[in-house]
């Protein structure tokens, strides 16, 4: 499968002996054990999302699990600030996601990105609305959040989302905003001399999609781990198409490109308030869940 969890904790192993006596369980390779996991589940998609999907792998002879990916990270760049789902009664969760994709060099990484999220840059440029960043300090991340009515974007073909985690300037990772605004947690940031930044319900979706060598880093950085940054991801390694690819691809449809723009239009035009529309799950959705909660 595509997208799948390529790491567990010691915990979920059940292995104590690994377990990090600093507090934090430490991440295990899964190993050979998803070799024959299935496909990104695409007929779980909407109509236009899905075309359009298959439309972008067929017109650069990739995966589409690599644009399915990336597809649901679009959305939720679309729907956070909007909505919000209530798991349960009392349980309430953002609609936003961190979603990384790791592909080799010459898996057209920057092409998938670029085609799934072009319309999300049109909108914000003719609307003059601030959508997404790439370059960005947490330090900044935290004031344009604050700017921006709690809501931002990071999308990335490129590792720099992660190095900016890291530290690339402060040599130390700073990785609260990035852990409180997967969750809505309140963020408050004081500063001497200046008025403070202050995110009620910060909100953001992180869209990345970078090189193998970047996933053996993070997962190497126990402040990553021990504080739960990496789980906050949903991780995708879609399978290549190097070497099985056709010169004459097709090229995507325009109808098929106009209803994927249309629904991200329609998101998008929703406009980010106080009072989220909750989205509530059918019967059948909260016995998947259910179910999903009871495996062990």
């Amino acid at each position: 499968m595509a997208i799948k969890d390529t790491y567990i904790t010691a915990n979920n192993a059940k292995n104590t002996n690994n377990y990090d006596a600093g507090g934090a369980w430490p991440i295990l390779p899964l190993d050979g054990a998803n070799k024959d996991l299935p496909p990104f589940p695409l007929d779980a998609l909407p109509p236009p999302v899905r075309e359009y999907v298959v439309g972008v792998a067929e017109q650069t002879q990739t995966n589409p699990d690599m644009a399915a990916v990336v597809a649901l990270g679009v959305l939720a760049i679309c729907s956070q600030g909007r909505y919000m789902v209530e798991v349960r009664k009392g349980y309430r969760e953002p609609l936003n996601l961190y979603v990384a994709v790791f592909a080799n060099p010459g898996e057209r990484k920057s092409a998938i990105i670029s085609m799934m999220t072009d319309y999300i840059y049109r909108y914000s440029m003719e609307h003059d609305v601030y959508l997404t960043a790439d370059d960005c300090t947490p330090e900044a991340l935290a004031k344009v959040l604050a700017n921006n009515n709690g809501v931002m974007s990071l999308v990335s073909a490129e590792g720099g989302i992660m190095d900016q985690m890291a530290g690339r300037y402060s040599k130390s990772p700073n990785i609260d905003v990035y852990l409180k605004a997967h969750c809505g947690e309140p963020i408050v940031v004081e500063r001497i001399g200046r008025s403070a930044d202050r995110i009620s319900r910060p909100t953001l979706s992180i869209v990345m999609a970078t090189q193998p060598d970047v996933l053996s880093t993070i997962m190497a950085n126990r402040t990553f781990a021990g504080r739960g940054l990496l789980a906050r991801f949903l991780y995708a390694l879609p399978s290549s198409r190097i070497g099985n690819r056709k010169f004459d691809a097709d090229t995507i449809d325009d109808q098929i490109v106009q209803d994927y723009e249309r629904l991200l239009d329609h998101l998008l035009s929703q406009g980010v308030t106080d009072d989220r529309l909750v989205l509530t799950l059918s019967p059948e959705a909260t016995d998947l869940m259910r179910a999903h909660s009871l495996i062990r």
